[in-house]
């Protein structure tokens, strides 16, 4: 379950990259996984323990540009401070030729991206457990002073175990913000509006200081979209602020007819979508308190295909399921190696890779 993809001449991969590579006598590049607006992501094996991993490296063009290497460096400051099970971990972080690089584990799975292509809907048990664990990971980073702020489909990666097909783990910190124990504050200038547009916290858009709870928001968006197969506000990016700001998001049941789901789920994911912070879960934990088995008491059976593709089954309907949610930015894609029988496509993300990808 792994597609390659060729660098092509112009993408801004370092002349001096390539496989059969070696960078600091310590990894020697097997070939691209994964390629995306700012930078490139290698498959690499570790010379010592004759590992492989998720090498990231900037494109030549933009290596030297500051605002790109403060992201890149973020991340890796970032990613160093976290230790979680639902969080990629970050292995290395170094320069060479000029270029800095951060070595990440190599997953293999799939995006929740590619999972939700083409309006695809989830069981509600497959929904609330990836939610689930997304809020575990959140509440361990807000809990260190770590916001995430890009929160999307492509940036929470669904590893393949040999006893869970869907581990989470979340990708991508190069939008992360840490804020101060006391105050609150953040590190980063306020005013600036960074994100993935349908994603963002409604105060995202208006220059606002955001905390924990705009990636609480994030995260309701993502298991509205798992349940229902859509976003609660789509459009341009000025049309979604207008309207995440001047209206409540609408029902699962309205966005998804026919579809039955508990007076539970919609409060806890109502709650969640909130347009006021005051108003919001005000922490991923309070979030994960009310997406519980239980309130999915009333679910379809199976997953559910696009709109307007025809089932060949009748659809079922299961009493009494489990929920879950889930986070690529700046131009970086995820993508997948394929194995020479299925493949899938990427989405953006550390890893750069859909099946085997390394993730932040």
């Amino acid at each position: 379950m792994h597609t390659l993809i060729d660098p092509q001449p112009g993408a801004g991969v370092p002349g001096w990259l390539g496989p059969g590579v070696e960078i600091d006598k310590r990894y020697r590049i097997v070939e691209p996984l994964g390629r995306g607006g700012v930078g490139m992501v290698w498959i690499a094996e570790h010379l010592g323990l004759h590992r492989l991993v998720a090498l990231k490296v900037l494109h030549s063009e933009v290596a030297h540009e500051e605002s790109v290497l403060k992201r890149f460096e973020r991340e890796a400051q970032t990613l160093a401070s976290l230790s979680h099970p639902n969080i990629v971990a970050l292995n290395d972080y170094g320069i060479w030729h000029g270029s800095p690089y951060l070595v990440m584990e190599l997953l293999q799975g799939k995006t929740l991206g590619d999972l939700l292509a083409n309006g695809q809907t989830l069981a509600h048990e497959r929904a609330i457990d990836i939610t689930l664990q997304l809020l575990r990971a959140l509440s361990y980073a807000h809990a260190r002073g770590v916001i995430h702020r890009d929160l999307k489909p492509a940036n929470v990666f669904l590893q393949t175990l040999p006893d869970h097909d869907d581990h989470v783990k979340l990708l991508d910190f190069g939008f992360a913000k840490f804020v101060g124990p006391a105050t609150g504050s953040a590190v980063t200038a306020a005013g600036i509006v960074v994100g993935t547009p349908t994603y963002m916290a409604p105060e995202a858009g208006t220059g606002a200081t955001l905390d924990a709870r705009a990636d609480v928001y994030a995260a309701g968006v993502l298991l509205f979209e798992m349940l229902t197969g859509v976003r609660p506000f789509e459009g341009e990016p000025l049309d979604l602020l207008r309207r995440r700001l001047s209206e409540d998001a609408p029902t699962l049941a309205a966005s998804r007819p026919g579809a039955r789901f508990s007076e539970a789920l919609e409060r806890a994911v109502a709650r969640a979508l909130a347009r006021s912070v005051d108003e919001r879960w005000q922490t991923a934990s309070d979030f994960a308190a009310a997406v519980s088995p239980k309130t999915a008491s009333i679910a379809p059976a199976r997953e559910a295909a696009p709109p307007g593709t025809k089932s060949m089954t009748p659809q079922l309907v299961l009493i009494g399921v489990v929920a879950a949610l889930a986070l690529g930015g700046l131009g970086w894609q995820t993508w997948t190696r394929a194995d020479g029988s299925e493949s899938e496509s990427g989405s953006e993300s550390e890893s750069g890779s859909e099946s085997e990808s390394e993730s932040e």
